[in-house]
C-alpha cells in the first residue's frame, strides 16, 4: 500500500503541479561534468529528462556520485536547492515530504531491481574496478547503510501519511 501510494504522491499531475520541475532522471556522476575552479556543472544524457519532483533526482545524486561528507550533511544540501527552486508555492516541509517519498521509492527500486542477487565478493570487486557508470551505492556498502537508516527514518512518517 506504501508503494502505491508512494507513486501516485510522486507521480506528476494537476493537483500537485506547483511543485514539478524538470527532472534529469538519471542524475549520476557518468552524467555530469563539473568545472575543475569555482562552481558550474553541464549535465548530459537526457534521456530520462521530463517533468516530475526534483528530490527524486537528489536521492538519485546522494545515492550515486557524491562524497560520503555530502550525504553526511545532505539536509543542508537540501534546503541549498530547494532555496535556489524560486517556487513560492512549495514549502520547505512539502519538499523535505517529497525528498522522503523519492528515498522510499529509489530504496524500493534499489533493493528490488538493481542489487538483486548481488553480494559482499560483488561489492568489493566494483570497488577495486570502478565504473562512475553504476553508482557509487553498487560499490560502498556506507552508501547503502546511509539509504537503509533513511528508509528506518521516513518510513514511519509516509505509512501515517498514506493510511
Amino acid at each position: 500500500a506504501v508503494a502505491s501510494c508512494v507513486a501516485e504522491e510522486l507521480t506528476p499531475k494537476p493537483e500537485n503541479m506547483q511543485k514539478i520541475t524538470m527532472v534529469h532522471g538519471d542524475f549520476k556522476g557518468a552524467n555530469y561534468f563539473l568545472k575543475n575552479e569555482g562552481e558550474g556543472c553541464c549535465a548530459f544524457d537526457f534521456q530520462w529528462t521530463g517533468p516530475g519532483i526534483g528530490a527524486t533526482d537528489l536521492i538519485y545524486l546522494f545515492c550515486g556520485s557524491v562524497e560520503d561528507e555530502i550525504v553526511e550533511d545532505y539536509q543542508t544540501w537540501l534546503k541549498v536547492y530547494h532555496s535556489h527552486l524560486n517556487m513560492d508555492q512549495y514549502s520547505l516541509d512539502e519538499f523535505l515530504l517529497d525528498f522522503k517519498l523519492a528515498t522510499l521509492d529509489y530504496a524500493r527500486w534499489v533493493f528490488a531491481y538493481r542489487l538483486a542477487g548481488d553480494s559482499p565478493e560483488k561489492f568489493r570487486k566494483r570497488a577495486k574496478n570502478v565504473d562512475v557508470n553504476l553508482g557509487i551505492f553498487r560499490r560502498h556498502v556506507p552508501r547503502i547503510i546511509w539509504l537503509l537508516r533513511l528508509v528506518e527514518d521516513f518510513l514511519p512518517d509516509v505509512e501515517a501519511m498514506c493510511s
